[in-house]
């Protein structure tokens, strides 16, 4: 490996440090294979520099709302498989609507108690 190789390897601080994801979370995410696992100098994992836009896409579909599992799914089929990609934002978006949907219910009747109990506007 060149020395310019190993300026561009983050280790697993660095890494973190990079994303806000702590440590212990990247080795569980390496663990159950959400990252590749990376290599080692001295015993001391070290992580291409675009393992840091990898971590993002993660966090950004864990944002999202995806589980650990879906993300894994739709990282690993997004190449190979689009239509599971597809699929898996679908049942997504579904899921939000629901969630949606339930929560503006909710909300209606909170607003209801309180011009009824309180005589308050609901808007």
């Amino acid at each position: 490996m060149a020395e310019d190789d190993h300026r561009e390897l983050l280790t697993i601080g660095a890494l973190a440090d990079a994303t806000g994801v702590a440590a212990s979370a990247l080795r569980y995410w390496e663990k159950i294979d959400l990252l590749p696992r990376p290599t080692r100098t001295s015993g001391q994992r070290r992580y291409p520099a675009s393992a840091i836009g990898l971590v993002r896409l993660v966090l950004l579909l864990r944002d999202a709302g995806f589980s650990l599992p879906d993300a894994k799914e739709l990282l690993t089929t997004r190449a190979a498989l689009p239509q599971s990609w597809r699929e898996l934002q679908r049942r997504r978006l579904e899921e939000l609507d629901d969630r949606i949907a339930h929560a503006q219910a909710a909300r209606e009747e909170i607003a209801g108690g309180l011009a009824g109990v309180f005589g308050e506007p609901t808007g």
